[in-house]
């Protein structure tokens, strides 16, 4: 179409069929501060009475990536759903329209870490244990309702904290990691996993094995507090379980090799899931090293640091 073509009276974005707009609300489109300079998109509902149409409209990376990981942790969930383990996934869905463009769903009432942090004293807030809990407390000052905020953010922590170490996603900061108002957690952007992270001067700046910081345990309560040790509980039989069907997720991305994915195209990218699986150890020793493995990610100070790095290399996002 060009560009004297008008626009239909009606349209649909291409992430879901139920999302219909009529006119785009131009003063409140902008692009994003992002490599590729994703355009947020707002449009009005063919539905006289329906909430505003939003979407991220990305051009310049490759969103099969962000496709096939979203489509993991689906697979992850139901397994987990089907053990009697709800750990309150956040789905949200990306879809690939053309070469290295697609669309992204946006999660309504969620704001990434950052935001919050920034709302709490930004680069100094980076080393807070308390913006989130505060931020949580304010949008939930019901004391039911923020007893469930902290209990679903636990659960979804929990879930995450397999998911992203089991698939090696990198690049790992306070904007890629987003939270409701109701307390899920969930991440964003996932254009490194399978173990390869950015790096800067030659070192990983994923320096934990996952993200899992004192402001996310000060949410719980603190180590050793019920939530806290619920927390822990959570993840290490949501890691046991993804365990027991390795050989589905090991399968399933052998199939995708030749596809052209950036960091999926040869056995040695699939080695790194292989080994996080860590199929020697019984189910009792998994568990204990996964909860070796969130008490490091809570003493890596270095991801603190990243995040007040990139507060300050992005004060207006």
């Amino acid at each position: 179409s060009g560009p004297n073509v008008p626009m239909p009276s009606t349209f649909q974005l291409p992430i879901s069929c139920n999302l219909m707009g009529r006119q785009f609300n131009v003063a409140k489109c902008k692009n994003l501060e992002s490599k590729t300079l994703p355009l947020w998109l707002v449009a009005e509902s063919a539905d006289p009475l329906g909430e505003p149409v939003y979407g991220i409209m990305k051009v310049g990376d490759d969103l099969r990536q962000d496709q096939l990981t979203l489509q993991m942790f689906g697979i992850m969930d139901k397994l987990w759903l089907a053990s009697g383990l709800d750990l309150k996934m956040s789905a949200y869905r990306v879809i690939e329209t053309g070469m290295e463009c697609g669309m992204i769903e946006v999660v309504p009432n969620a704001q990434t870490n950052a935001q919050i942090q920034k709302q709490y004293g930004g680069v100094t807030a980076a080393f807070s244990d308390k913006p989130l809990s505060d931020w949580l407390q304010k949008n939930n000052p019901n004391e039911h309702d923020l007893a469930a905020a902290v209990r679903d953010f636990a659960s979804s922590c929990a879930g995450y904290c397999v998911a992203t170490y089991v698939l090696g996603i990198g690049d790992r900061h306070n904007d890629n990691i987003m939270i409701t108002k109701s307390g899920h957690l969930f991440h964003i952007d996932f254009g490194r996993f399978l173990g390869n992270s950015e790096k800067f001067a030659g070192v990983s700046r994923d320096r934990a094995p996952f993200v899992f910081t004192p402001e996310f345990a000060y949410v719980m309560g603190g180590p050793g507090s019920p939530a806290y040790q619920r927390f822990v509980q959570l993840a290490c039989t949501a890691y046991n379980i993804i365990r027991r069907h390795a050989a589905l997720f090991t399968s399933l991305l052998a199939m995708m090799l030749q596809t052209g994915i950036p960091e999926l195209r040869s056995e040695d990218d699939i080695r790194y899931l292989t080994d996080a699986f860590s199929l020697e150890l019984t189910e009792e020793e998994a568990a204990k090293k996964f909860e070796s493995l969130i008490s490091k990610s809570l003493e890596t100070t270095a991801t603190q640091l990243n995040f007040a790095i990139h507060i300050w290399a992005n004060p207006e996002k």
